[in-house]
């Protein structure tokens, strides 16, 4: 029995070497192209759970709506440099872009990438895995929330949240570009939303930046 329960557990431990080498192999040579460039720096998501949102429905009204259209791959500029914008900070995305590293082979942008460029202009960004109650509650520290969206290993994109009510998120996304007079330009039913936000990666799920509240300037709502 003892040399039985011996090969068995030996035959899984093959089985989980050869799954996760062939994850590795996946991510170092798949489209994606990651490997320990991408890696290092890389924070686990801190939890955060709210277990009730603090408004039922909360509306922003950012100093600065100014909304452009991104390139292919630069979200992840694009979105950091609204919400520097409205703290603030004149930048654009085409300007910030080419500097943030690390990035992927397909020129997206890593999470570490964004949380060093914040910390150039005197912020701190931690990426926080959660609920929508603690979205939401972000949200009414007043200032537009920089969230992950996606589907799996098929697409990954940052967008910013800017309101929400019963029904709807509403969000500011660099795809979607100007929507002249709102305060946002893409708006989800809140179950869309969320099976986005969820979008199917182990671990990195749920994701959103919590930017220092101290740090933060007070936007009034409408």
């Amino acid at each position: 029995m003892g040399g039985f329960m011996k090969k068995f557990f030996k035959r899984i431990l093959i089985l989980l070497l050869l799954i996760l080498g062939a994850i590795a192999s996946f991510l170092a040579f798949g489209p994606w192209q990651i490997g320990p460039k991408q890696l290092i720096g890389l924070p686990l998501p801190f939890p955060k759970y709210d277990k009730t949102q603090i408004m039922e429905e909360y509306f922003l009204s950012p100093e600065d709506q100014r909304i452009f259209l991104q390139g292919k791959s630069d979200c992840g500029a694009f979105s950091s440099a609204y919400l520097l914008r409205n703290l603030g900070v004149e930048v654009y995305g085409e300007e910030l872009y080419p500097n943030m590293e690390p990035k992927m082979r397909n020129g997206y942008l890593m999470p570490q990438a964004l949380i060093k460029l914040f910390k150039q202009h005197g912020y701190s960004l931690r990426l926080c895995r959660g609920n929508l109650n603690a979205l939401k509650n972000e949200l009414t520290k007043n200032h537009p929330v920089l969230v992950v969206i996606g589907q799996g290993f098929a697409w990954q994109h940052y967008i910013l949240l800017t309101g929400y009510d019963k029904e709807f998120i509403y969000t500011v996304d660099s795809l979607c570009g100007e929507n002249p007079g709102t305060v946002m330009n893409k708006s989800y039913e809140t179950e869309e939303f969320f099976r986005l936000w969820k979008n199917s990666l182990p671990i990195y799920n749920c994701l959103f930046f919590q930017l220092d509240e101290k740090n933060t300037p007070k936007n009034q709502m409408p």
